[in-house]
């Protein structure tokens, strides 16, 4: 299975001039100002790509009295289901990210990833290829 169709790569740098003021709160609940890049939203536009899943991991992890449960996903986008059959190391782009672990055991675990990157932001033309 993959996801077929038009797609935007949608990717964040740091201005080159621009800075603004953030303020960071440490655990301990000191804070401090800090000086950082504005960051700018880019934007790329791919059409009739081929994008399939690469890696999948489901994370569970605790700490201190925090208990965390992740399915971390990695995929990326082909100009075509050939190119990605050539050599998968040959992507227009890839990301990862995770999704909430929020599964339905009585579905198949790929179905809901693809479900899930199809209404990430720029991925959501996609459909079932």
């Amino acid at each position: 299975m993959a996801l077929i169709g038009n797609c935007k790569n949608i990717f964040y740098t740091d201005h080159e001039s621009e800075t603004e003021t953030q303020t960071i709160t440490s655990p301990d609940g000191s804070s401090e100002d800090v000086v950082v890049p504005v960051r700018v939203k880019n934007e790329t536009n791919h059409e009739n790509v081929y994008l399939s899943i690469k890696q999948v991991e489901n994370l569970n992890f605790t700490n201190s009295n925090d208990y965390g449960k992740y399915i971390f996903i990695q995929y990326a986008a082909y100009a075509d289901r050939e190119t990605r059959q050539a050599d998968q190391e040959d992507f227009l782009f890839w990301k990862a990210t995770n999704m909430p672990n929020q599964l339905d055991h009585t579905k198949p675990l790929y179905e809901q990833v693809y479900n899930y990157i199809k209404t990430i932001e720029g991925l959501t033309e996609l459909t079932n290829g």
